[in-house]
């Protein structure tokens, strides 16, 4: 009967010469069939033969495997056995045997599994593996593998199960009688065995071959625990190589398991990988945000913070300044005001975990509008990675607009974030090709002619109200951010003041690509001077220099027929000259072969050949009708390393295309595949 991963056989212990009565009506107690027994029933056969549990197994734990024999128990669990002796047991599901030195093969069970003797004792089984036995038979010696052999320490003999022999060999027949038995395949005798009558077991003429290898280290170990022990034994190197350490060395086949080491994960333990994360897709359903700073206060507002908000879909973000951190909460409430206006609704609220967003504050107007709160993990700024990405965005790029004119004062660093901004939310990109953040978000195309290049100089216009008849009616300034389309914010530096007016002319002017020269290298020759000139070459020096210096400012680039060669140079040079002229490079295969160096250019072509059938570059097929084959060629090459020593010789096996032209591209080279690194 199979039940589970059960595997059991039981034969009724009866006393000898006993005889068993047939009831009047057969019933088959396998199928519950008429006029059969169980060893005639077809559906027990066809099942494998699956032996009948004994009413004593009925309360056996979920999850084990039990054995059963039908020997004696005074006989398997009495004085040990030698090696060599081996048994038969009719009523054993799997050969069985106590040492372990035996094994050629070994696996430790995972779950456990027990042997019940004919009596209900049932004792431990460790695991199975395969022994090798030397039978003689007929006149003959044939060495044979037992494979599923059971290792049992509490069992005193080696038994062999007629049941699994004749499971693995089904023409196989075990015939017995009083004194004798024997195994037959195909008519011939392959195992006999004698016994004394009413001796008890039959012994077999087997012989145990002992493996060459050290006997399996099994120590009554399961198998997470044996590839536990040889993890830890191994320097706790991965689990598979240690498997395929013990299958290669030592014989143990054991399975992989998914138990965690403790070591190892105090000593290896890692950040798991991010990925990729769902998209929004509509505006507002993700909000990013974080905060930036702190910064030197700015000349106006005395700005130290700013906090920003970024729209995951459209890539549209919202800008404050602040003063503190703590006013975050009332940024918050101002940014969802501005989206009720465009008619978006705020669902989710991505942010880290500093104290600014992670308050009592900011829970209570996220519940008053129905937005979820996401925090990110502790130390894991990546799940943020939106908002933390335009942060060093929003800072670049007001960097780069503050150095890339004038010397701009840090004080601007506010005027200058806010021009990144809006410069961003009109031009920058976004998940939807050829819109910008503003038209997603607006539903408008935006206008960019009125952009300016922040940082050139510009003349507010003054008004009437501010002057007098004869004053300036302009004001000098720089440009350092904008009022929407229809206005410009300029910083005036003589009064240090930020001016807003949408009359405003400016003096663009691009920056130029300096073509900044470095001053020739000059050799020690060149410092070579007499003691007595020395004072006389340091004080000309000056004076040549001011004569020269417009004509150098003046030069686009140096006349460079009067370049030197250094000296450093020239031995180097030569040599690798020398060496190239040294080794030509055969042009045909004739060439190659009939050269001095035919030697190594027959082991670059051999080396290209095998390249060429290990990566199956082509396969032999006949040519359709009308069609010619392409023809090769032998390119060979010369690789040399820097001193002009030969590197490697290296020939290619291209094919000779039917386009190419003499004087055209004959000298181009195609290889008949393409390798995948190169792809």
């Amino acid at each position: 009967m199979s039940c589970g991963n059960q595997e059991i056989l039981y034969v009724k212990e009866t006393a000898k010469n006993s005889k068993v009565k047939k009831p009047k009506e057969l019933i088959c107690k396998y199928c519950n069939g008429k006029n059969h027994i169980v060893r005639k029933c077809p559906k027990w056969k066809a099942d494998g033969r699956p032996p009948k549990p004994p009413h004593a197994s009925a309360n056996f734990s979920e999850g084990s495997s039990q054995m059963f024999m039908l020997a004696e128990t005074g006989e398997v669990l009495g004085s040990y056995g030698d090696d060599d002796s081996w048994f038969v047991d009719n009523g054993a599901t799997n050969h069985v045997t106590p040492h372990k030195n035996v094994f050629k093969t070994f696996e430790t069970f995972v779950t456990p599994h027990s042997v019940t003797t004919a009596n209900n004792e049932a004792v431990e089984a460790v695991g199975k593996g395969s022994v090798e036995v030397e039978a003689e038979a007929g006149g003959k010696r044939r060495r044979i593998v037992l494979q599923s052999v059971w290792l049992v320490p509490k069992i005193r003999k080696n038994l062999f199960s007629t049941l699994s022999a004749q499971d693995s060999l089904p023409s196989s027949i075990f015939v017995s009688t009083s004194k004798t038995c024997k195994l037959q395949v195909k008519g011939e005798d392959v195992l006999v065995g004698t016994r004394s009558q009413g001796g008890g077991l039959y012994k077999l003429a087997l012989k145990t071959v002992y493996p060459n290898h050290e006997p399996v280290d099994i120590n009554s170990l399961t198998t997470r625990d044996t590839l536990q022990l040889y993890h830890e034994r191994f320097g706790h190197q991965n689990k598979r190589h240690v498997r395929s350490i013990l299958a290669r060395e030592l014989g143990i086949n054991v399975k992989l398991d998914s138990e965690l080491c403790e070591a190892c994960m105090y000593g290896k333990a890692h950040r798991k990988k991010f990925g990729t994360r769902p998209r929004a897709t509509k505006p507002g359903e993700l909000i990013h945000t974080d905060v930036g700073g702190p910064f030197l206060r700015s000349l106006h507002g005395n700005y130290r913070y700013y906090v920003i908000f970024k729209d995951d879909f459209t890539k549209f973000r919202f800008v404050y300044f602040m003063r503190e951190k703590s006013e975050v909460p009332s940024k918050l409430e101002q940014m969802l005001e501005e989206t009720k206006v465009t008619g978006h609704i705020v669902e989710e609220l991505l942010s880290d975990n500093g104290g600014e967003f992670d308050s009592e504050a900011i829970r209570k107007i996220l519940r008053k509008n129905g937005i979820k709160q996401r925090l990110t993990m502790p130390y894991t700024p990546e799940q943020n990675g939106c908002s933390e990405r335009e942060n060093r965005t929003q800072i670049e790029t007001a960097r780069t607009l503050m150095h890339s004119r004038a010397k701009l004062p840090q004080g601007l660093w506010s005027e200058l974030a806010n021009s990144a901004r809006y410069i961003l939310n009109l031009t920058g990109p976004t998940t939807v090709v050829g819109k910008s953040p503003m038209e997603l978000w607006t539903g408008k195309k935006p206008s960019v002619k009125h952009l300016k290049i922040i940082g050139s100089e510009c003349y507010v216009h003054v008004p009437k109200q501010q002057r007098t008849k004869l004053s300036k009616k302009a004001v000098k300034g720089v440009l350092v951010g904008y009022e929407n389309t229809e206005g410009y914010r300029v910083w005036c530096k003589e009064t240090n003041r930020i001016l807003r007016s949408r009359d405003v002319i400016f003096d663009e002017k691009p920056l130029k690509s300096e073509n900044k020269l470095l001053p020739e290298r000059q050799t020690s020759e060149d410092f070579k001077v007499d003691e007595a000139d020395k004072s006389e070459t340091e004080d000309d020096s000056e004076n040549e220099d001011l004569e020269d210096s417009t004509d150098e400012i003046e030069r686009v680039l140096r006349n460079r027929s009067t370049l030197k060669k250094p000296l450093r140079f020239e031995d180097l040079v030569m040599e690798a000259i020398t060496g190239m002229n040294e080794y030509k490079e055969p042009q045909t295969y004739y060439q190659a072969v009939n050269s001095q160096n035919r030697t190594e250019w027959e082991e670059a072509m051999k080396s290209e050949m095998d390249s060429l059938a290990a990566n199956k570059t082509w396969i032999m097929a006949k040519l359709p009708p009308g069609k010619k084959a392409l023809r090769c060629r032998w390119v060979f090459r010369v690789k040399t390393n820097p001193d002009g020593s030969v590197d490697r010789y290296k020939a290619r096996l291209v094919i000779k295309g039917f386009s190419q032209k003499k004087g055209i591209d004959y000298e181009e080279t195609f290889s008949p595949v393409a390798k995948t690194g190169t792809i």
